[in-house]
């Protein structure tokens, strides 16, 4: 769900301070790789052509991978992959599992495609995700998202050739992860742009012209319910109704919300959602530019609860589901039968009559209609005709030690014959299947097949005679365990280096994050000539750590802007894995800490700590947000790396 947020003035300021220092900076660093040099974290994979042999490795940190199980006698494909190369392929003949081939290679680097978005007035388009496709094939290459300049860059699997470069969507941030701060605009933008067609050479550096995209309409409002109170954080969907894409976001605490990007000019079905009430969805019309009032009045569904029960004895029944259709097909709810056998259905049910539906498994057990206003309560109870088998699932004997979390099945052959049943068990062994009883069976008996199984232990079937609509208590089964895994068949042995060539160092990126971590919402930049692809904090402890990446054999530079207020300073710590640790160089302005490394590229963590954390519980003057899910933020991993670039 996109979440739109209010920013405090503190915020802004800080931001402007970073942004200043950002754009003083080079964008293009000065280093370059040596002719080859060994790649880390490289993916090898052995497939056998025409054959099902195959093995696969990672190298290691000086660049070997081995290779030694699943390699039969055939031919082979071997193929070499890693981030920033172009894709190798090396075909092979193993003779016999006794063979011990030696592949080295040589990754050629892929071609650095880089660009940047903007706005129809004149800003840089942040946060916004980009895909890169071949052109002809319309193939998909890779995909990126904007820094806070709008620069995007793709660096791996780029071989010589012509492309294009398409914005996808936006991608808004969740509250509590941490993200590039994202500034929403009354009139954002629309995505679905293309860009002009680029020739690109394999190792070397191709610029996109700059794409620029059009004003969005805008949907606002405010939800409400039926007494005129705001209804905090309502969802609200757009569903544009020509090309059926969504828009989704969560209103504020007053109940405003505002949809303000990727509205096109046409017609949007728009409904807000908070669990208990419902309003009717309106189709609204919208234009490019503009903005469009829709304000919703939400009622409290109807609640339907009670209890399904045993027609003979009462006995409650769990696990049953209960399905509340409208006449029309309007309003839908349901609800599921607790371990007691109560329910209760309370969403999706406005003012209507409805055809109730009682399911045990996938057989329909009891139906009846009601009649459903708005707000109502409505006890609804249901008998129904089923039956119980129990027992308990034993390790090689009975009696003896049990098998934890079986799994029970019963079935009864026939396509006619009665429903069968289905049970997951605990972790003692013991199981409780529920059957349903269909009509003119009870009492006869058929013949049933229960197949038990668990992880580890060899499945097995008993077949049993059922009279169907009499319990079974202690049925009990035993499962033998699983045999000892058989060694693996001999292997032949692949094996080798793999290197890369040299190739465009990446550029910088200019970027500003928004990071929660307990109590705290602060706001740290970065200006770096890495990919950044999480970024985590832990106020307490007093840590900001970054997960880079970028080709072998460069040197990555990184300067982060390190709020004061969340760090008292002046000592840091800089740590990193793999190692060495850096040395920092450390500036401040009146706002932030500035702490500028230099470190050999590769795939690693860094980690800043200051020497002295602030306390558990912010101040006014920097308490921006307070979404408070323990001391330490939630990582936030983007779909691939993030791949992002400054001018």
């Amino acid at each position: 769900m996109k979440i739109v947020k209010k920013r405090n003035v503190l915020l802004i300021l800080g931001l402007l301070t970073i942004t200043i220092e950002l754009l003083g900076l080079a964008i293009i660093p000065s280093f370059s790789a040596p002719p080859a040099y060994v790649l880390p974290d490289a993916y090898v994979s052995a497939d056998q052509i025409n054959g099902s042999g195959y093995g696969s490795d990672f190298t290691n940190s000086t660049g070997q991978y081995f290779i030694d199980e699943g390699i039969r006698a055939g031919n082979y494909s071997v193929q070499f992959s890693a981030d920033g190369y172009l894709r190798k392929r090396v075909n092979t003949t193993v003779a016999s599992t006794n063979e011990t081939q030696t592949i080295d290679v040589i990754l050629s680097r892929s071609a650095l495609v880089w660009g940047k978005v903007k706005g129809f007035d004149g800003r840089p388009v942040i946060g916004v995700e980009v895909n890169l496709y071949e052109n002809g094939s319309g193939s998909y290459v890779d995909n990126a998202m904007t820094d806070s300049e709008g620069m995007y860059y793709f660096a791996t699997e780029i071989d010589t050739g012509t492309y294009y470069m398409k914005v996808q969507e936006f991608t808004f941030p969740y509250p509590g992860y941490p993200h590039l701060y994202v500034p929403l605009l009354e009139n954002g933008y629309v995505s679905g742009k293309i860009s002009e067609v680029v020739s690109v050479t394999a190792g070397s550096t191709a610029m996109v012209p700059d794409v620029v995209l059009d004003q969005s309409g805008a949907i606002t409002g405010t939800v409400t319910d039926d007494h005129g109170n705001p209804m905090a954080y309502a969802s609200v969907r757009a569903l544009n109704l020509d090309t059926f894409d969504s828009t989704m976001v969560g209103a504020d605490a007053n109940g405003v919300y505002r949809i303000a990007y990727d509205i096109f000019n046409g017609t949007y079905s728009v409904e807000p959602s908070v669990f208990g009430y419902l309003a009717d969805s309106a189709d609204v019309a919208t234009v490019q530019g503009t903005t469009v009032v829709q304000n919703f009045t939400m009622v409290k569904s109807a609640t339907v609860r009670g209890s399904v029960l045993r027609k003979s004895d009462s006995r409650p029944i769990p696990g049953t589901t209960i399905s509340l259709m409208s006449d029309p097909y309007k309003y839908y709810g349901g609800a599921t039968t607790r371990a007691n056998g109560t329910y209760e259905a309370n969403y999706g049910l406005g003012t209507a009559n409805y055809t109730a539906i009682v399911y045990l498994g996938t057989e329909m057990m009891n139906m009846t209609m009601i009649t459903l206003a708005t707000g109502e309560n409505l006890t609804l109870d249901f008998w129904i005709d089923a039956y119980f088998i129990s027992g308990t699932v034993y390790n090689s004997t009975l009696g003896g030690p049990t098998v934890g979390y079986p799994n029970v099945y019963l079935s009864f052959g026939d396509y006619f014959g009665p429903p069968g049943g289905s049970a997951s068990g605990s972790k003692n062994g013991t199981y409780e299947m529920i059957v349903p009883v269909r009509e003119g069976t009870s009492g006869l008996d058929y013949a049933g097949t229960f197949t038990v199984s668990a992880w580890g232990f060899n499945t097995t079937e008993v077949n049993s005679t059922v009279t169907i609509g009499n319990d079974i208590i202690d049925m009990d089964f035993v499962l033998f365990p699983e045999p000892a895994e058989p060694p693996p068949p001999p292997s032949a042995i692949i094996r080798g280096m793999v290197h890369g060539g040299a190739g465009p160092s990446l550029p910088f990126s200019h970027q500003i994050w928004e990071i929660t971590s307990g109590n705290y919402t602060f706001t740290v930049g970065f200006n770096t000539s890495s990919s950044i692809s999480y970024v985590y904090s832990s106020v307490t402890s007093g840590t900001v750590s970054l997960y880079l990446w970028g080709p072998e054999g460069t040197t990555g530079q990184l300067t982060a802007w390190i709020p004061k207020d969340l760090f008292p300073g002046p000592t840091f710590t800089v740590a990193s894995y793999p190692g060495p640790n850096p040395t920092p160089t450390l500036t401040s302005n009146e706002t932030h800490w500035i702490v500028t490394i230099d470190y050999s590229h590769s795939s690693r963590a860094i980690t800043f700590q200051s020497e002295n954390a602030i306390p558990e519980y912010p101040g006014p003057m920097i308490l921006i947000a307070a979404f408070a899910s323990g001391t330490a933020v939630v990582l936030l991993e983007r779909k691939r790396r993030m791949r992002v670039l400054s001018q």
